[in-house]
C-alpha cells in the first residue's frame, strides 16, 4: 500500500496501537521540520548542517521506513562525512521527492488510523 512508509518496522518499539499512533505523529512532526532544514542546508551548500540533518534522519527513519530508503540516507550521511559535498547535494535533491511522498503516506496512515477508531 505504501511505497516508503513501513509501520511494521516499529513493532518492537510500539506494541500497542496507541503507541504506534503516537510514534507516527511524532515522526510526522519531525519529518516536516527536518525536510525543510535538509533542503535549506542543500540550497546553502552548508556541509555542517547537511551532516547534522542527515544524521538526524538516519537516526529515526529506520523506525518507520523501508530499509532501502534508510540505506540511501545512510549513504548520503557517509558521503557528507567523507567530504563529498557535490555528491551529497545531488543526492539530497534526488531524495526530496521521496521525503515528500513519505510525508503524504504518513498523513494517509494517520487519517486511516483515525477513521478506524471512530
Amino acid at each position: 500500500m505504501y511505497t516508503l512508509l513501513d509501520p511494521t518496522r516499529a513493532q518492537d518499539f510500539a506494541i500497542k496501537d496507541e503507541e504506534l499512533f503516537n510514534l507516527v505523529q511524532t515522526f510526522e512532526k519531525s519529518l516536516l521540520e527536518d525536510k525543510k532544514s535538509l533542503f535549506e542546508s542543500a540550497q546553502n551548500k552548508n556541509q555542517d548542517d547537511l551532516h547534522r540533518n542527515l544524521h538526524t534522519l538516519k537516526g529515526y527513519l529506520p523506525f518507520l521506513c523501508r530499509a532501502d530508503f534508510c540505506e540511501r540516507i545512510t549513504e548520503l550521511y557517509q558521503m557528507v562525512r567523507g567530504n563529498q559535498l557535490d555528491l551529497v547535494l545531488s543526492g539530497v535533491m534526488a531524495i526530496m521527492p521521496s521525503l515528500n511522498v513519505l510525508q503524504i503516506e504518513i498523513g494517509d496512515w494517520l487519517t486511516s488510523y483515525d477513521s478506524k477508531k471512530g
